[in-house]
């Protein structure tokens, strides 16, 4: 089911604050954003245990945590599984990106410089691991620079939100790495969303934000409608503008 083994002598060298059940929920929230557990997967506790060398109690409460935060759905047997893509949902999910991400970017944009700077960084490692074809990589240094604005934006109950928000989103992310997306000559909205963070400029680094995500939301949409039989006008929903 996971595609890297879970080292068990590792947990030692771990913070002692940080449990088993932590380090679990940590595991599966990166291979649900790596696109290693596909949109239905089932996970079942004693084959989690089993390839993670633990036993099946951290296992279930990690599970547990991924189904409160409405990551995962639990069926009528008590068995978790990852929902199958929904239109519907993905364009509520980014329609509540859109405005979380728009205020923090805002907030943080008071960074400036030194922010900036930062941003620069994880962009270039990012181009450089999709230019390798490295996708996981890719995903990586997209999220954390996402939540490295969240994180200056100082708003921790907003991040929270964020964080379940983007995780309902992992499983369908692996669309923008496929071989018919779309290419394009357009300069990529992070390089204005840095630009407006180096300047100190909220309204532009929101701007820049919401087009970032209806750009490339536009893209995963067409394919979710395709994947469940449903017709795409290609306008952008309405909930995005």
């Amino acid at each position: 089911m996971l595609k890297d083994s879970f080292q068990p002598d590792m947990l030692s060298q771990t913070l002692k604050h940080e449990s088993l059940a932590d380090q679990i929920h940590a595991r599966l929230r990166r291979a649900i954003m790596s696109g290693q557990l596909p949109p239905g997967e089932r996970l079942v506790y004693r084959t989690l245990a089993a390839e993670m060398g633990v036993s099946s109690t951290p296992v279930r409460d990690a599970v547990q945590r991924l189904v409160s935060d409405g990551v995962l759905e639990m069926d009528d047997r008590g068995t978790a599984a990852l929902p199958r893509l929904d239109p519907a949902r993905f364009v509520e999910v980014i329609a509540l990106r859109i405005e979380l991400e728009g205020r923090a970017a805002e907030a943080a944009a008071q960074g400036g410089p030194e922010l900036a700077a930062e941003l620069a960084e994880l962009n270039a490692g990012m181009e450089a691991a999709r230019a390798r074809g490295d996708q996981r990589t890719t995903l990586d240094l997209n999220e954390r620079l996402h939540f490295t604005i969240v994180r200056h934006a100082e708003m921790p109950v907003l991040e929270g939100v964020l964080r379940s928000l983007w995780l309902q989103c992992g499983p369908s992310l692996q669309f923008l790495y496929t071989e018919d997306y779309p290419k394009s000559t357009l300069r990529h909205p992070h390089y204005d969303l840095i630009e407006a963070i180096g300047h100190r400029d909220g309204p532009a680094a929101r701007a820049a934000i919401t087009q970032d995500l209806v750009r490339h939301g536009c893209h995963i949409l067409r394919k979710i409608r395709k994947m469940v039989g449903e017709d795409d006008s290609g306008e952008i929903p309405a909930a995005w503008l």
